[in-house]
């Protein structure tokens, strides 16, 4: 799911182009520092990969976007309208730490589809194990609907969902490790997850 070649108005001497706009960060070098959001908010829950990190490298006029982030998909049904999800990567142990938004650095000079070239998240304080979607759009859970969460490449230890309807939130727990890779959709559940089977808080 990389992005074609656009069009775009180049300064003199450019090399790398960062989208969105919003997450050009502070450069030394060729080291990005950044702040990957912990919240979005956006339409639907197809609307993050809209606001996904990706790396464009210019050739002339022309520049080629890869995207930087990876995807979680998890299908829901249920009643009501989803107002929102989080997803929060759980620590099996005291040393086992999986940020997945705010603080991090990306070397523009390597190649965005190796590892060397992706995201590194900060560890400690700076960086937080967790990302919220809030969705203002009509998201009708009586016709399924798939929620996706862009995360950093990596393996990450179990994970907590949470989605927040009309009727209260729910809070499911994803036993499993799951690898996120760059570009690419992993679905999570092996089915759609039937919110109102869950009984809301």
């Amino acid at each position: 799911i990389d992005h074609q070649t656009g069009t775009l108005e180049i300064p003199e001497n450019t090399a790398y182009v960062i989208y969105p706009a919003s997450q050009k960060g502070s450069l030394s070098g060729t080291t990005l520092t950044l702040s990957l959001p912990s919240t979005h908010s956006v339409k639907t829950p197809a609307d993050a990969f809209d606001n996904a990190l990706m790396k464009g490298v210019v050739n002339g006029t022309k520049v080629e976007f890869k995207n930087l982030m990876g995807f979680f998909k998890v299908p829901v049904t249920g009643e009501g309208k989803l107002k929102s999800a989080v997803l929060r990567t759980i620590c099996r142990t005291t040393t086992e730490f999986h940020p997945i938004s705010k603080a991090a650095t990306l070397d523009l000079s390597k190649d965005a589809t190796t590892a060397a070239g992706g995201i590194k998240m900060a560890t400690g304080n700076s960086a937080f194990s967790w990302v919220r979607y809030n969705f203002s759009g009509d998201v009708d859970l009586s016709a399924g609907q798939t929620v996706y969460f862009a995360v950093p490449a990596g393996t990450y230890a179990d994970m907590g969902l949470v989605f927040v309807t009309e009727n209260g939130s729910n809070a499911i727990y994803a036993k499993a490790k799951h690898e996120a890779t760059r570009s690419k959709i992993k679905q999570v559940s092996s089915s759609a997850i039937d919110l109102s089977a869950h009984t809301p808080s």
